[in-house]
């Protein structure tokens, strides 16, 4: 046989895969030797420097560089998704202010009912100062307004309103939000 035809078969034997994955030559889980993994074996050119002379069942690196040069993006299109986030980000943002301002709006309703009913308790009873009661229950910067009157028989009704302020530019001002409360009289008769 001449040179070229003991390359061929053992290029062919080198190819054979055992059950681990491993070329058949090495066993399986066995580390490679300092000269299967350094390169300095009599390999010429498949190109990751394991020491055979040619194919051992990997892929030379030559191979790989080209297979992940074809998978690249042109260079056209870089920077291509960093433009659509900053276009979509002003989207992302004002539904983000939405969502805090719907809660804001709950939180100054809320402060509201709390504001109504404390000062309906107090103006209830005999000498109590409800407004008073009802702009020390809620929180300040929401600018509370008491007003107290007259409910049905026996009874004080307290209405509160809040200035609810506007996180979303285009949503429009401060909104008025405005809650109330009855309490029955607290007489001796």
């Amino acid at each position: 046989m001449t040179g070229r035809a003991v390359r061929t078969v053992w290029a062919v034997r080198a190819v054979r895969v055992t059950r681990a994955g491993w070329p058949a030559g090495r066993a399986a889980g066995r580390p490679r030797s300092r000269t299967e993994s350094s390169g300095h074996g009599h390999g010429h050119g498949h190109g990751h420097g394991c020491g055979r002379d040619r194919a051992c069942g990997r892929t030379p690196r030559r191979a790989v560089r080209t297979a992940g040069a074809a998978t690249r993006r042109p260079r056209g299109d870089r920077g291509v998704s960093m433009l659509e986030f900053a276009g979509f980000l002003p989207v992302l943002l004002v539904i983000g202010m939405a969502a805090i301002q719907l809660g804001l709006v709950g939180y100054a309703a809320n402060q509201a009912g709390s504001g109504a009913r404390a000062a309906a308790r107090v103006a209830s009873q005999e000498g109590g100062d409800g407004a008073a009661a009802g702009r020390a229950s809620v929180s300040g910067w929401l600018k509370p307004q008491v007003g107290i009157g007259a409910g049905a028989s026996d009874s004080t009704r307290a209405t509160v309103q809040v200035q609810v302020p506007s996180l979303v530019p285009f949503l429009g001002g401060p909104w008025t939000l405005e809650r109330s409360a009855t309490m029955p009289d607290d007489t001796d008769d």
